[in-house]
């Protein structure tokens, strides 16, 4: 068996759901497990482990302006987070500024195409417009994921030296066949997930 195949299946797929209110030290253990270069490019500076300060500050979601989703794997202490993504919407409320992180081991497993996927899927059923990242110049692997998620560089954005924005307009792709119109974006997210700090 190739090395190749052989972490394929030591990496099962992970499964994509909205950040919970008992997720803090699942959150946590994620995050100080990056290593220091993807903390360096998730959060533009350098990061020691997690903080009570940015750990909170990661928890404060409530599924309207401020949305996360984590990518899970099971294990025998219940979940593990291999992946988290998250979207705040703008003062504008009409364009959201996102980021993601991936764990090592799950690079190349689609767990960062699934989890922008949920945040596409939510940021379209929210009315937004358009979703923003920004890049670090030397993050060629984050570049590369941006456009094949159809993402463009703005090259007219404000942004600090060696820092790129890229923008997706979300009425360049239909809502999945089949969805419906939803009432509220609060609908959305319980029909699909349910109250997930109940």
């Amino acid at each position: 068996m190739s090395t190749a195949h052989a972490l394929h299946r030591a990496s099962p797929v992970a499964t994509v759901r909205p950040l919970r209110a008992g997720d803090a030290a699942a959150l946590r253990a994620f995050v100080c497990g990056l290593p220091a270069a993807a903390k360096r490019q998730r959060f533009h500076g350098a990061i020691n482990g997690c903080s009570d300060t940015l750990l909170a500050r990661l928890m404060a979601v409530d599924g309207e302006r401020q949305v996360a989703f984590v990518a899970v794997q099971a294990n025998d202490d219940g979940e593990r987070i291999v992946g988290e993504a998250r979207y705040a919407v703008a003062r504008d409320g009409v364009r959201a500024e996102f980021a993601i992180a991936v764990a090592e081991a799950q690079q190349g497993h689609g767990a960062a195409q699934r989890l922008m996927r949920a945040l596409l899927d939510h940021a379209r059923a929210a009315g937004l417009s358009a979703l923003d990242g920004e890049v670090l110049d030397g993050n060629a692997r984050m570049q590369a994921f941006m456009q094949r998620q159809g993402f463009g560089i703005d090259a007219l954005a404000d942004t600090e030296p060696g820092v790129q924005r890229w923008t997706r307009r979300l009425d360049e792709e239909p809502a999945a066949e089949g969805a419906r119109p939803l009432q509220t974006l609060r609908t959305w997210w319980q029909l699909a997930f349910g109250n997930p700090f109940a």
